[in-house]
This record gives structure tokens, sequence and C-alpha cells, in this order.
């Protein structure tokens, strides 16, 4: 039996990053970091067709959550039944997907520090430190996919169902790695639609270099409204804030004639912007979530964190399985924990984090002019050409613990960013991920994890310690579809400062929070 064919639907356009954004590649010899991009063989910068197929059939699987037939037929089964005939395995995916190479000749990477942080010293984590290389925002890359339309009667519902997926696309969605930690949100634009026929007369026209039967993406939007389910919405968490003095987050490189300089990312306008990852900031609020569990349930941090698997150990402890179903668990559930709760595994944590941005009238130029300043006099000559002379360089030193003096070569300068506006902070939660019998519990966490940080006792970015990294809430608003949840939250958990969580509300998941810490079920009842 024959593939029969009508035709073959050719998608084309760009695929917009809309935060920094890594695919990761194989390490080179002279990789200079450890996590490098996917480089094809010409060394073009590319995102691969399976990365694409695979992050695709995802957002798939939410916009067609009712249809799994059309789900399979596009993107084929993701495995054949065990007790199934190799004859009834399925077919491949009628969808194929090209490698997307960059449309910029030469793309701007730039490199994003990570490091885990030993839950009983509160320093690095032995052998936790790693980088990471991403194209900032505004990246573009081309996009071609083409569809196989079956002669069958099937032929129009599977080009509605891909109209569906593409019409969501069209908004932003995920690919590549660290996607609930900042990275990786990105969405299809200027599309553009060939329809290559395949019957006598279409195929003849097109070998004498016509361009087959019109159609227009506006036809193919038109399919998306027969088929299709509205994708799950999560609960989003909008945090409005601003620093009480200098915040930032360390670029983890030297300038010249300052050794400390923020952590900047390239924006689609071609400048700069001060940075904090969502991956920092996501940590900042896991360690809080951690501290509440370990104070109220008085389990102490092991201090195993020697070797990398006893750093995630820490992690894995199993009296932190809320943070975990919240903020992820990247190893193996211990021995005497389960490995599914309600049909879902961990892994992936529920609540996703962006980067937070502080947009600078600063280009690239500007900045690397202040970066790479010889010396004093030309250090302030750049700053205050590029509007920034509100900013301190700030010296520090070490001092000898035996004679009371400077200590020798250890003094250094920090340029702590004054006077700057952020934009609010982006939280995302996931509630399909969390198991019906930890979900409330776990947003009764998460409750307390921003009540704290309304209060200002999360500080944020580099040197907490030392005076940088106070800030202060004003607002706090949720949007989303809350499906399931069996009470209403308030639109504005904090508003003017002021925390605005109370009523029935608040009775409801203060049940939840202490039936969990007596070992019942996690959900009030």
């Amino acid at each position: 039996m024959t593939r029969g064919l009508k035709g073959r639907l050719h998608i084309s356009g760009r695929l917009v990053a809309v935060t920094a954004l890594h695919v990761g590649g194989l390490d080179g010899d002279d990789a200079l970091t450890d996590l490098p991009l996917a480089r094809d063989g010409l060394g073009r910068v590319y995102l691969p067709g399976t990365s694409l197929a695979g992050a695709l059939r995802a957002l798939a699987t939410e916009v067609l959550a009712d249809r799994g037939d059309l789900l399979d037929e596009l993107f084929g089964p993701p495995t054949r039944p065990a007790d199934t005939e190799p004859a009834d395995a399925g077919s491949a995916s009628r969808v194929t997907i090209a490698d997307a190479t960059a449309t910029a000749r030469n793309v701007r990477e730039e490199i994003r520090d990570g490091v885990g942080i030993d839950r009983v010293s509160g320093a690095a984590a032995f052998a936790i430190k790693f980088d990471r290389a991403v194209v900032p925002a505004g990246t573009a890359f081309r996009f071609g996919l083409v569809l196989e339309v079956p002669a069958g009667g099937s032929g129009d519902e599977l080009q509605a169902a891909l109209a569906a997926v593409l019409q969501a696309a069209e908004e932003p969605w995920s690919l590549g790695a660290a996607r609930t930690r900042g990275l990786g949100q990105v969405k299809l634009t200027e599309l553009a639609v060939d329809w290559r026929g395949l019957a006598r007369d279409e195929l003849l026209g097109w070998l004498a270099g016509g361009r087959g039967s019109a159609r227009t993406l506006d036809d193919l939007r038109a399919k998306a409204t027969t088929v299709g389910a509205a994708a799950r919405q999560p609960l989003r968490i909008t945090v409005a804030w601003q620093p009480r003095g200098p915040l930032m987050v360390n670029a983890g490189m030297d300038g010249s004639d300052v050794d400390q300089v923020p952590l900047v990312t390239g924006t689609a306008d071609g400048n700069v912007a001060l940075v904090l990852p969502g991956g920092s900031i996501k940590g900042a609020l896991r360690t809080r979530a951690e501290l509440i569990l370990r104070t109220v349930l008085g389990v102490d941090g092991t201090d195993v964190a020697t070797t990398p698997a006893g750093f995630l150990g820490q992690l894995e402890e199993p009296a932190l399985d809320l943070v975990h179903w919240l903020f992820g668990l990247g190893g193996q559930p211990a021995e005497n924990e389960s490995a599914a709760v309600d049909g879902r595994q961990k892994g992936l944590g529920a609540l996703a984090v962006a980067d937070c941005l502080a947009p600078l009238a600063v280009t690239r130029a500007q900045w690397q002019a202040i970066v790479n300043a010889p010396n004093e006099a030309a250090f302030r000559t750049a700053r205050d050409a590029a509007g920034l002379s509100g900013w301190a360089k700030a010296m520090h030193v070490a001092v000898d613990r035996w004679t009371g003096g400077a200590a020798e070569n250890l003094l250094f300068s920090v340029l702590e960013p004054f006077g700057v506006a952020w934009k609010p902070i982006e939280l995302t939660v996931d509630l399909g991920r969390l198991p019906e019998s930890k979900r409330d519990a776990a947003l009764a966490l998460l409750l307390f994890v921003l009540r704290d940080f309304a209060t200002g006792a999360i500080p944020l970015g580099f040197g907490v310690n030392r005076g940088l990294g106070d800030l202060a809430v004003t607002d706090i608003t949720l949007q989303g579809t809350l499906v399931g949840l069996p009470v209403d939250l308030p639109e504005q958990l904090v508003a003017g400062g002021e925390w605005k969580l109370d009523g029935d509300a608040a009775d409801y998941y203060t049940q939840a929070w202490n039936a969990a810490l007596n070992g019942g079920a996690n959900n009030a009842t």
C-alpha cells in the first residue's frame, strides 16, 4: 500500500528569539564555554530540525489536546505500543522541519554563568560551576516546514490542525535549554504559504516553472477554527519592584579599569539592557522555599557537598518534596520516594521565571567602551558619554586579619548601577505539572515565598551579603485561567506594598499547608 499524497504544503518564515536562547551543540577542542551553541558544518549558529520538531510537538500537544489522532498523524506516534504488531506501528510524521540557520552572518554570542549553592555553607558548591553560550533576544532564524497532505479525507483536517499549531506559535513558546530559567522563548513571524499539488496538471505546471495553486496565510488560518482546543493557560504572576540601591548580577568577566561589571544582554533595538537572569531569580526563590520547609520540618542540610554527587544529594532530599514539584528536580527520586505521583513524574518544575531586564539607551559599542576603558579617565569619559554618570565605581578591599591593613593584591572595583528602572518580574506556574494531591500545598508554599518577597526578605543578584540587592515590591498581580482551583485567588496579592490574601483563600491554603506538614493529604478537604 502506498502513502498517497494530494500535495505538499510549504511553510516558510522567521523564527525570532523573544528571550535569550540556547540550543546546545557538541563541545569542540576550542570551545570557550562549557555549553556551546549548536553550529552546522559551516560554523553557522543553527537550530536543529529535531529540536524544532520536538518543541512544536509539545506545543501541538496542548493545542490539539482533544485530537490525539491528528497529533500522531502530524508528528508521528511517540512510541509503538508493546502489544502491537510491527504492521500496526503507525506511520512516519507527515511534517518535515528543516534546520533553521540564523539570518545574520555573524551572530553575537553572550555568556551566562551558572553555579550551584551549597545548602550548608551558602557558598558555591564544589565543581558545580558552568557557563552557557546564548544568542540574545531578537536573533532571527530561517524557518521551513513541509506538510504532506494525504489524498484521503483527513487532508483538510491535517491542514486545519497544522494551522492551529502555527497560529499558537505566533505567540511565544518554549524551545531549547533552561526554559524555566529565563531562556528559550521564541515566536514565528512573516509566515508564507506555498501549495504544491501533485495532480497531473499541477505537477506539470510546477515543472514548467509555475508556482502551483495559490494559497494565502489567511486561508490556512481560517482552517484553524475547525479543530484544536484552547491551550492550557498557566497562572501568571507579575511582580512590580524597584531596587533600593545598586542591584546587579556580576558579568563573570573583568573589565579593564573596572574589575567587576554588571551582566547585560542585547536587545532587539541594538542596545543593551541590564539583566537579572531567570535562573538567578528562580534560585533565590527556591532557596527561600527550602528555608521555609527546613524550618517548619526541623530538617538540617547535610554537609556532603564536597563532590558533585553530594550537592545533588542536598537537592534531592525527600523532605523538600514540595520544592521539587514547584522548582524542579534534575536527579532521580530517592529510593524511599515514589517516582510518580498521580501519574506525574518529577523533573521539570511547574514554576518558570523569565529574565528581568532594565533597558538602557546604551549601544553595544558604548558599553564595550566602558568595559574596555584602559584607565580611570577613559572610564569616566565612556560612562558619561553613555548617559550613566550616576553609576558609581565602588572600591572594595579585603582586610588582612593580622595587620589590620589592606590585604595584598585584594583591592578590586565594582561598577554599581544606580537610578535604573527595572521591568516587572514575570513568573508562570504550569498547574498541569502539579499532581492534584500536591497542588494546593505547593501553591501554599509559593504564596509564603511571595509574601516574604513582598516584605523585602529575599534580595536578588550579586553581593547580597555586602549591601547590594535590596529591593522594594510594590504590586503582585495574578492572571490566567485557574482551572480546577477550589477557591479564587485575588487578582492582586500585593497592592501598594500591602499583602492582600485573606478570607476564604487564606484559610484554604493554610489548611492545605497544615495538612501537608502533618503527613496527611496535601489538599485541604
